[in-house]
């Protein structure tokens, strides 16, 4: 019944810039190893300390790096590849197990020490371009949607529950974001 109601918001506030990058294998053999797929973390920082500051999940096998626009750029995808790329090995040479890797063109995904990196470890690199990634990049199609959905989903969850102790409150740590 009240004529006019002001309404107040942070958005900002309950936002934690978070780019993830995750990978898929279409072998049956790499997909069911011990080893937990790869999840990269890049959060926007001014420097180091604010990643240390912060634990890893231990159920997750995640690396987290840091820059100041919280985006991936070509050095930090370069160490993501030097962390999760199978090296070349005696083993793998012979029986010539080489491996495709579809990346997206990305400022950060090419140039040549993306490209000589990945032939070292005995991947051949292919580009998709445009209008390809639906069709060709299994992430973007078949992790990335169910994997926002869910993280929504439990994100939702947290700030309805915080609600009850915290009215008002939306924020969310960078800790809270990286354990969800």
């Amino acid at each position: 019944g009240a004529p006019s109601v002001a309404l107040r918001t942070n958005h900002s506030a309950s936002r934690e810039r978070v780019t993830i990058m995750t990978c898929a294998v279409p072998s049956a053999v790499l997909a069911t190893t011990a080893r937990k797929p790869p999840i990269a973390a890049c959060i926007k920082a001014e420097s180091a300390a604010r990643a240390l500051a912060v634990e890893l999940p231990k159920y997750t096998n995640m690396s987290l790096d840091w820059a100041a626009s919280g985006s991936y750029d070509r050095i930090h995808f370069l160490a993501y590849l030097k962390c999760w790329l199978e090296k070349w090995t005696e083993t793998r040479a012979a029986p010539k197990d080489y491996r495709m890797l579809f990346l997206d063109v990305a400022a950060c995904h090419m140039g040549p020490e993306i490209e000589t990196y990945c032939w070292e470890c005995g991947y051949v690199l292919v580009y998709h371009y445009g209008g390809t990634t639906s069709v060709m990049q299994v992430p973007d199609t078949h992790i990335h949607q169910p994997f926002s959905a869910l993280y929504l989903e439990v994100e939702q969850a947290k700030f309805t529950k915080r609600q009850l102790t915290e009215p008002g409150n939306v924020s969310r740590t960078l800790q809270e974001v990286l354990d969800d």
